[in-house]
This record gives C-alpha cells, structure tokens and sequence, in this order.
C-alpha cells in the first residue's frame, strides 16, 4: 500500500513540473534561493558534488541530538524558507503534509529515521530525476521544476497551480 500512495504522489509531482517554473510565488523564490546555495560558485548549474556537499550540511543541521539519524521531528523542525513562504500564501498547514510526503519517500525501509545512506540515496535520485537532458548537471530550471524537494513544498503552497498549464 505505501508503495502504490507513494508512486501515485511521484507521479503527480511529476506532472507539476511544467506550471510550477513558471509561476511567481514566494515558493519559486525559495526555491531559486536554495539553487543559489548550492551553486555556491554562481555557475549556473550544480553538479553531484554540489549537491553532497549541500546535502552534508543539510544532515548535519537537522541531525539536531547528533546521532546520524534524522527523524521526522527533526526533519520537519528545519526549512529554507517554505514554511515562511506558506505562510505568506496562508497555506502553514500544507507544509506539514508535504514534509510527511518527502520523508516518506526518503525513508526508504519505513522505520521513521533517515539515515546519512537513505538521505544521500534519496538526494541523488532526486538529481537524476530532475536531470532532464541527462548531461550530469541541474541547471536553474532543471532545479526549479525537477527537484523533489521543490515540486513537493512548492505544490503544497499553491496546488491552484494549473499543472496542465504549458
């Protein structure tokens, strides 16, 4: 049954990604400002080891007792700025669920911690997927609208987002 919920919710995700690059909501505007953390070179595109390097920090800031296992409090309790942004569009309540989603697909055997493993795992299918012309790197766009991590907080935000729209 997880299995069926999660691919349905993947699959919808991925049919968000046209509309949610084009809009121009404080979800887009956190997303561009993640990029720009991680393209800390301001290249115009992150590669694999942008993205391990970011997401080194990232385990490590929601690691809050240290013990190489994340669970959902802790996930939940850090953000970029979603919540702020869901906030603005008066939309708090959907952050939590698409928190609850995120951690459900990273949580790859269901115990209720993500591991370094799971995390770096997850982190990287998340890049390929969103590399849509499979040359090893994301640009902005690529980010913006093929990121898990985006599409899932950014559709929360705003699911009035025509995602048949483009």
């Amino acid at each position: 049954m997880k299995t069926v919920s999660l691919a349905i919710a993947v699959s919808l995700l991925g049919a968000a990604m046209p509309a949610l690059a084009a809009d121009g909501t404080p979800g887009r505007d956190v997303a561009v400002t993640s990029f720009n953390a991680v393209d800390e070179d301001a290249k115009g595109y992150v590669h694999m080891g942008d993205m391990e390097k970011f997401r080194q920090g990232v385990f490590a800031g929601m690691d809050y007792d240290n013990d190489d296992r994340v669970d959902f409090a802790e996930f939940s309790a850090w953000d970029v700025g979603f919540e702020e942004a869901a906030v603005e569009e008066g939309k708090p309540e959907a952050i939590f669920t698409a928190r609850r989603i995120l951690f459900a697909l990273w949580d790859r055997n269901g115990d209720g911690q993500l591991t370094q493993s799971e995390h770096r795992f997850a982190l990287s299918q998340d890049f390929r997927r969103a590399d849509i012309d499979d040359d090893s790197v994301l640009d902005q766009d690529e980010y913006l609208i093929g990121y898990s991590v985006n599409l899932v907080m950014r559709a929360a935000i705003r699911p009035d987002i025509d995602v048949s729209a483009q």
